[in-house]
């Protein structure tokens, strides 16, 4: 079947006809043999399920999660966004212009038309003109050859994190956010950008039908000295004052961290009447970093942290953290008022701000069972930089209750301390009872 989908999808490349969008959803059913594949519990495949499926568990959803990370992380078809190469060999490559990155960027959603899901951005952004000229594009073009999205370079322009910061890097530049959506999440979001509250589409396991996924992901500019082991995109840097557009630049950005939150959770509506549990959060909020950007520690460990790595998003000496992050029975509290840890040091203008000092204090919850599935990752992806990436953990509801309780991205939810939790802080997004946990459809961009 897969020798199909390429020769049909080979022909549509080579054509003005759109490409059927069943493609675009890598579903199982576009895998050769991808049921007899997925009982290899650590296949790496180009596919994943529409659900969690009936069965869920901690263990599960993380297989998922884990799935979820290495399909979308598959290259593109060339001229084809959204469709995953299945003849790309994703394990051996070094680095990939990965599906997602593909998706519409909700950043420019407003500037949007019909074919843009399919149309190639190769043109300078308006928003870019009055400063990169087609002679700065060759010439970026010319020096980066083996930067994966040069003809689809992105546009970012958002500096502000959910929680209405800026994080700055050890060179004192500020990390920058895309969002980017699926097909079934465009084509909902067109037809309804004014509805409030907005009601994605949800998967449908007995459909085979996929559900709405949002990708966010957090981006720093590539002039630290590890950046080449990041997975890194070509990208329009858009700066602002005072909501001015002050100047635009293309530059190279390494991917730091990824949440991937996919509205494939639907609980089969129980037998009681008044039972609503079904209608609760339906999202799962799979979150990942790269393993060099911020050194980590599980909590409540006693273990000293790891600061013989060069991090670009923690600067900070041991000496001082000592001094001033450690309480007078030895334990590491990031609370404490003279320590610097996970706190905002800059939040309206990113010029002159100090970094930022971030640590990720991990979940002790499925730590066993995490620790082998990142491995796994490191060990079938040695060679790519795909093999650096750590899934931190994927939240999910059984039934209204969330499961793991508390998970926070150092990145992506930096301040936030042991209590954090996505879909925690994603209900507050909520208006009313049932609506979307997702704050990235009003977002206010900067």
């Amino acid at each position: 079947m897969i020798y199909s989908v390429l020769i049909y999808l080979t022909a549509v490349a080579s054509s003005s006809v759109d490409v059927d969008h069943a493609y675009l959803h890598q579903l199982p059913t576009q895998c050769d043999n991808y049921t007899q594949l997925a009982n290899q519990g650590y296949r790496i495949l180009p596919c994943f399920f529409a659900t969690l499926g009936n069965n869920r568990t901690n263990q599960s959803v993380i297989r998922d999660a884990y799935r979820q990370f290495h399909a979308l992380n598959w290259d593109v078809l060339e001229g084809l966004p959204g469709v995953a190469d299945y003849r790309s060999n994703y394990l051996s490559k070094r680095d990939t212009y990965p599906v997602w990155q593909s998706w519409p960027n909700l950043n420019s959603f407003s500037k949007l038309d019909d074919t843009s899901w399919q149309k190639a951005k190769k043109e300078i952004p308006d928003i870019c003109h009055d400063f990169v000229s087609f002679q700065d594009r060759a010439l970026f073009e010319k020096n980066h050859p083996n930067i994966t999205n040069l003809n689809t370079p992105l546009l970012l322009e958002t500096l502000l994190n959910p929680q209405g910061n800026i994080l700055i890097d050890s060179n004192g530049n500020p990390v920058y956010y895309s969002i980017h959506m699926n097909k079934v999440a465009f084509d909902y979001l067109k037809d309804n950008e004014t509805a409030d509250p907005k009601i994605f589409p949800a998967a449908d396991a007995y459909a085979n039908k996929r559900g709405s996924i949002f990708v966010k992901a957090a981006w720093l500019i590539s002039s630290f000295s590890d950046a080449e082991n990041y997975h890194r995109a070509a990208a329009f840097i858009v700066e602002k004052e005072q909501q001015q557009v002050t100047n635009c630049k293309l530059a190279v950005v390494s991917l730091s961290a990824l949440h991937i939150i996919n509205k494939n959770n639907p609980t089969p509506q129980a037998l009681a009447p008044a039972d609503t549990s079904y209608k609760l959060n339906m999202w799962s909020w799979a979150t990942y970093l790269h393993s060099g950007a911020v050194p980590t520690k599980q909590q409540n460990s006693k273990s000293e942290v790891d600061l013989n790595s060069k991090y670009p998003l923690f600067s900070e000496r041991f000496i001082t953290i000592k001094e001033s992050c450690y309480d007078r029975s030895g334990n590491l509290n990031t609370q404490l008022p003279t320590c610097k840890i996970n706190k905002p040091t800059c939040y309206s203008n990113a010029s002159g701000c100090e970094p930022s000092a971030l640590l990720g204090l991990l979940s002790n919850e499925d730590k066993d069972i995490l620790t082998i599935y990142n491995a796994k990752t490191a060990e079938l992806l040695k060679s790519s930089v795909w093999g650096n990436y750590r899934i931190l953990n994927s939240q999910w509801s059984d039934m209204g209750i969330i499961k793991p309780k508390y998970l926070a991205n150092p990145i992506l939810e930096p301040f936030d301390g042991l209590d954090s939790s996505c879909s925690g802080c994603h209900s507050d997004a909520n208006t009313q009872k049932f609506n979307d946990f997702v704050f990235s459809t009003n977002l206010k961009l900067n």
